[in-house]
């Protein structure tokens, strides 16, 4: 039988828990790689301290993110209640992820005493999606993948007759930018 519930555990696809770990999850086994766009189920699990999932908790209402993606978006919202020691929540990941860069997906249950905080997933790789865009990029303007527009900064005003520098960037839909992608743009 699990002992009293302590901390939360969530599992990311292709993660498999495995009670009575040190991480309590199997280290052989990593998180799917994603796309930008792609929606994908998670699971959180109210668990024991040696990692097992606590059936009898109902009722838990835990708090989700993604550090690493501020845009992800969570079907429902970013809330959601445990019952019978676990939920599952469906996530959407709009900013790539990749050269060491990963989204982890963490949760909260302020509810509890402790306050219990997850250890996370491990890091979600996230590739871009198809090209489908060609961003300009102004002086003074900077890419932010995964927001509505795609970069931050003002409009640029220039004099006539002035050159200036103008970035191009093949992108998908979330922005980021498709690197493997090579187009002439004239």
């Amino acid at each position: 039988d699990p002992g009293a519930v302590s901390k939360l555990q969530i599992l990311a696809p292709g993660e498999v828990a495995l009670p009575g770990s040190v991480d309590g999850k199997d280290m052989g086994y990593a998180p799917s790689v994603s796309t930008a766009g792609a929606r994908f189920l998670f699971t959180v699990r109210a668990v024991d301290d040696n990692w097992n999932m606590v059936p009898s908790v109902n009722n838990l209402p835990v708090t989700v993110g993604v550090r690493g993606d501020i845009y992800a978006d969570f079907t429902g919202g970013a809330n959601l209640t445990v019952m019978n020691g676990f939920a599952v929540k469906e996530v959407m990941l709009k900013r790539a992820q990749t050269g060491g860069n990963y989204a982890v997906i963490e949760a909260t249950a302020a509810a509890l005493t402790s306050g219990l905080f997850s250890p996370a997933t491990r890091g979600i790789g996230v590739l871009h999606s198809t090209p489908t865009h060609l961003q300009v990029l102004l002086p003074g303007q900077t890419e932010e993948p995964g927001s509505v527009l795609g970069r931050t900064g003002g409009v640029y005003v220039s004099t006539a007759g002035a050159a200036f520098p103008v970035t191009v960037r093949v992108t998908d839909d979330y922005w980021n930018v498709c690197a493997d992608t090579s187009a002439t743009v004239n």
